[in-house]
């Protein structure tokens, strides 16, 4: 007899391919909000195919290290999505995007951190980074403010696919954000954001067992989340 698999069926709750910002034209120093992200730190820059600097992509994206940052030294920019989204217990959660080098500097490689967000403590499973050359996975947290974890990227690297996968114990609400900084001022480039959330068929017995842990967990993290820092896996 064969085993019940875990598999999961994707919901697409989230979608950007930046094409309908500004018209799919560049627009340097974004400050604020976009159509469906805002700026968090520094600044971002929309880069369209009428870009004068030679990029290459798929459409319009993202520069995470704007034109209107710093450019001194170590600079760096983030965005986080507009909006939250909800999880339950057992649901697979899936970030996906694609990420590319700065394409300019040949003596400057670039940082990409993809990370996630929470307005309540969450208790995940299996939390997983897919890069292009390695998939880690760093195991179970218990979760107050965020988790996020990071990539060198090489500025000559065109776009590759990312992705950043957990199973939630508890239920909650969670907002993807994605940050860069390099030395040159520009870079890693941003582009197909999507957010993906599925409901397991039949966990295994090791999940549910996570699962009940994850549960009588929650109390305790409520009581000192004020004092516990955001935990990156790097």
């Amino acid at each position: 007899a064969t085993g019940a698999t875990s598999e999961a069926a994707a919901h697409v709750v989230f979608q950007e391919n930046f094409n309908g910002e500004n018209g799919g034209h560049t627009a340097y120093g974004y400050q604020g909000s976009l159509l469906q992200f805002e700026a968090q730190v520094g600044s971002v820059d929309l880069i369209g195919t009428d870009n004068t600097l030679g990029l290459v992509g798929d459409g319009a994206f993202l520069n995470l290290n704007g034109f209107g940052g710093p450019t001194l030294g170590f600079s760096a920019g983030g965005v986080r999505v507009n909006r939250s989204f909800s999880v339950a217990a057992g649901d697979l959660v899936t970030l996906s995007f694609r990420a590319s080098g700065n394409q300019r500097s040949p003596t400057s490689d670039d940082g990409l951190q993809a990370g996630i967000e929470i307005d309540a403590p969450l208790s995940i499973a299996d939390f997983t980074a897919i890069g292009p050359t390695s998939t880690t996975n760093f195991g179970n947290f218990d979760l107050v403010g965020g988790i996020a974890t990071s990539w060198v990227v090489g500025y000559r690297q065109p776009f590759k696919d990312y992705s950043v996968t957990f199973r939630a114990l508890s239920p909650g609400r969670i907002t993807p954000d994605f940050a860069g900084w390099s030395q040159e001022g520009f870079g890693p480039l941003l582009d197909d954001v999507t957010l993906s959330i599925g409901v397991s068929a039949i966990p295994e017995p090791s999940a549910w067992a996570l699962m009940l842990l994850g549960f009588s967990g929650i109390g305790v993290a409520l009581r000192g989340r004020h004092d516990q820092p955001r935990r990156a896996a790097t």
